[in-house]
């Protein structure tokens, strides 16, 4: 696959941010194809992404995501979850979505942090508990969280994730 050069695509980020954030309306049908397209973008131009870019990214999907299908952000959330700096905004935007949409991130974004974890854990039911639950080497607060809000599905969940660390409160 040819490299993307990093300046045409900064360019090019740029041009779509003032397009899109000048635009009254989006249609659906756009938001899906540019959601998409831009999930794709980012994937292959992740490595080398500038904190402006990451930034253009980040305008124009807070922007367009949301007015997207399901399946475009599920699209797009399965694509930036494995990220290690994704698009600050639309992470946490998604991660409080729809729990089929939260999912891949909830469960494998290394960007989620403990205080993103306890915030959406208590804002939200337990189909965001339960994928919380499934993350790896998850912090006794997460936990102490999702055994004293969770159903038994999430509790057990939380009992059944080996690198998951619990403290005697909510062992007990």
């Amino acid at each position: 696959m040819p490299a993307i050069h990093s300046s045409v695509i900064s360019q090019d980020l740029a041009h779509v941010v003032r397009r899109v954030e000048s635009a009254a309306l989006l249609d659906t049908d756009f938001c899906d194809r540019l959601t998409r397209s831009l999930a794709q973008l980012f994937g292959i131009a992740e490595p080398s992404c500038s904190d402006d870019d990451r930034i253009a990214f980040d305008r124009i999907l807070v922007r367009v995501a949301p007015t997207a299908s399901m399946e475009a952000r599920l699209f797009l959330s399965d694509r930036i979850a494995d990220s290690e700096l994704p698009p600050r905004e639309i992470l946490i935007i998604l991660a409080n979505d729809l729990t089929d949409v939260a999912r891949p991130i909830l469960v494998r974004s290394p960007a989620l942090d403990e205080d993103d974890l306890v915030g959406i854990a208590r804002n939200h039911g337990y189909g965001h508990m339960g994928a919380i639950a499934e993350r790896r080497d998850l912090t006794l607060r997460v936990t102490d969280i999702l055994v004293l809000r969770g159903d038994d599905m999430v509790r057990r969940i939380v009992a059944g994730n080996i690198t998951a660390h619990i403290s005697d409160k909510s062992f007990a």
